[in-house]
């Protein structure tokens, strides 16, 4: 499930790459798109070594600014969003730094991203935003990512944090992306993950101590 999205985007920028070659247009975003590649690949190299490292409790946490995490994880997932016509606004306030494994964050901010854009993908709002939010208060750093899909089900809410709960079908979804992104946040980093209908749509809001 955190390979699917990184490849995509793997797969549509060599695609364009192949398009501009065959149309002899190559120019200098011929770079940048290179970079893009490479950024994907080394992300994928480092999920592979996430799983291999994940249930190994004497890993030390490392002390990050959460704001840079989420810009460096949104740079690599803006190409798919755009394509997908989808708004990215985020508000990203200077807080003091976090304790974290910075790849399992990552892969937490990743999977939050993806479920907001399939959810998007699915209801088709005339307007598709999703809004990334960091701020502080009292002696937590908060990490919010909204959408405007039309929220969540009540009947549905309280589960979907459960192993193996998925609403996009066995072919689409494996049920363990949220509860494994909670597992992270609460038994790793020793914070708190929630989710709430807000406006109009869901809102996943992510709680670390300082």
């Amino acid at each position: 499930h955190q390979w699917r999205q990184p490849l995509s985007v793997i797969g549509m920028i060599t695609s364009g790459l192949t398009l501009k070659g065959q149309m002899n247009k190559i120019d200098t975003t011929f770079t940048n798109e290179i970079e893009k590649l490479q950024n994907q690949i080394r992300f994928l190299s480092g999920t592979i070594e996430d799983f291999r490292n994940f249930f190994r409790p004497n890993d030390k946490l490392e002390s990050v600014q959460l704001g840079d995490i989420v810009m460096i994880t949104v740079k690599m997932f803006e190409p798919i969003l755009h394509k997908s016509g989808i708004e990215l606004q985020k508000e990203i306030i200077d807080v003091p730094s976090v304790r974290v494994h910075q790849s399992e964050l990552q892969q937490v901010i990743m999977n939050l991203l993806k479920n907001a854009m399939d959810a998007l993908l699915e209801k088709q709002p005339k307007l598709r935003q999703i809004k990334i939010r960091v701020g502080q208060k009292d002696n937590h750093q908060i990490l919010e990512v909204q959408d405007n899909a039309g929220g969540i089900d009540g009947e549905i809410i309280d589960r979907i944090f459960d192993p193996y709960f998925t609403t996009k079908g066995k072919l689409n979804g494996t049920g363990l992306g949220l509860y494994m992104s909670k597992l992270i946040i609460e038994e790793h980093f020793r914070g708190k993950l929630s989710v709430q209908n807000q406006d109009s749509g869901a809102n996943f809001r992510i709680e670390l101590p300082c």
